[in-house]
């Protein structure tokens, strides 16, 4: 059902399978987060499948940031030359200073990313729209030199210490950091800082509706940005003593469910409204989960990452039953998607909305593709 399991290598390589192709390529860098963009997926979805990946570094002697852009030839329109590129190409690339830690495109062919320095940046990506135009219009030599370039709109230095973590809304950027404060840039030069708000490092911070936001730290907490309090509105304890929240994600259809990750493996469903205990909890990794997610248009799945695997959750039967009494058989099932071989430990994990496809990064230099929905999935 799910597409097959395969190792990240250093060589490109491209294997269609029933439902798509899965594709592994090099990156020729360390990559240390990953982003999808929205903006370029949907301009095509009703031609073809045409991804633009965002590839932060890090541990490099000059770090950057990448855009490649690919394709799957069994999705190419009818009288589409038959060596019309389907292999990932890099399109753009830009310097940086500091690891990339965490990156999320914002509309308008923005892209934001959060540093090791501290630092937050927004960039424009000039020409972008032009290169999905000419990808639509077949056009390959147009393709290859049409590159679009990136322009720095903004930039923040509000954390004592690396960026972990950013989320967007609208035109609006939350990020978190080593320093244990929430920082909040909306559309002009200032920043709202809120120092202190975790004692210990923050990993992850999402976007929730009417300027809440939740953070991964000690413990999954919801903070009112409407107020400059440092004290959580809403706290959800790790399962067992010791063990740190490292991710989570906020379901984009119900606003009081949030997944969170642990450093023990764990993948926990919560619904906000009772915090005495999650709705499930699922041992689903050996070591610490660096990103869960709720696919964006079909959040009955639930992905989650560790260095080792990436694996779904199909939670079918949880959201079914919701608004009524949870049921213990509703936890779901579990299914791996991908595994790497001991040199290739995954670093980050992003999903194209709007589409079936996820991408994962990892310290080996390659970027992996896949399909990420199985075929009775409607939504």
């Amino acid at each position: 059902i799910f597409p097959r399991v395969f190792s990240a290598t250093m060589m490109l390589s491209v294997r269609d399978g029933e439902r798509g192709a899965a594709q592994v390529w090099s990156t020729g860098v360390k990559v240390h987060s990953v982003a999808c963009s929205s903006e370029a997926v949907n301009a095509h979805s009703r031609q073809s499948t045409y991804g633009v990946v965002a590839v932060g570094s890090g541990e490099e002697v000059r770090n950057t940031i990448s855009l490649w852009g690919y394709a799957t030839r069994k999705d190419l329109g009818a009288g589409t030359p038959e060596h019309f590129p389907t292999k990932p190409r890099q399109i753009a690339q830009t310097p940086c200073d500091g690891d990339v830690a965490c990156m999320q495109f914002l509309r308008g062919s923005r892209l934001v990313s959060g540093h090791t320095n501290g630092m937050v940046v927004i960039h424009r990506i000039l020409g972008l729209q032009d290169h999905i135009d000419t990808y639509r219009d077949g056009d390959e030599e147009q393709l290859a030199s049409d590159s679009p370039r990136f322009e720095t709109m903004g930039q923040w230095n509000r954390h004592r210490g690396a960026v972990t973590s950013i989320s967007v809304m609208d035109d609006n950027v939350v990020s978190v950091g080593e320093d244990g404060a929430i920082c909040l840039f909306g559309p002009g030069p200032h920043a709202q800082v809120i120092k202190g708000a975790e004692p210990v490092i923050m990993r992850a911070v999402q976007w929730m509706a009417s300027k809440r936001v939740a953070t991964a730290g000690s413990a999954v907490k919801i903070y009112d940005l409407n107020t400059d309090s440092a004290r959580p509105v809403v706290t959800l304890l790790p399962s067992a003593r010791g063990v740190f929240v490292q991710s989570l994600s906020v379901h984009p259809t119900i606003p009081t469910y949030i997944a969170s990750g642990e450093s023990s493996g764990a993948v926990c469903v919560w619904d906000t409204r009772n915090t005495a205990y999650p709705l499930t909890r699922k041992d689903m990794h050996t070591g610490p989960v660096i990103n869960v997610a709720f696919h964006p248009t079909s959040p009955r799945l639930l992905f989650s990452l560790s260095g080792e695997e990436c694996m779904c959750l199909d939670m079918a039967r949880m959201m079914e039953s919701h608004g009524t009494a949870y049921r213990q058989d509703d936890e779901g099932t579990v299914s791996a998607l991908l595994s790497a071989d001991s040199s290739a430990r995954h670093s980050q994990l992003a999903l194209h909305p709007g589409t079936n496809s996820y991408v994962v990064g990892s310290y080996s230099e390659t970027i992996s593709a896949g399909e990420a929905i199985p075929p009775y999935v409607g939504g």
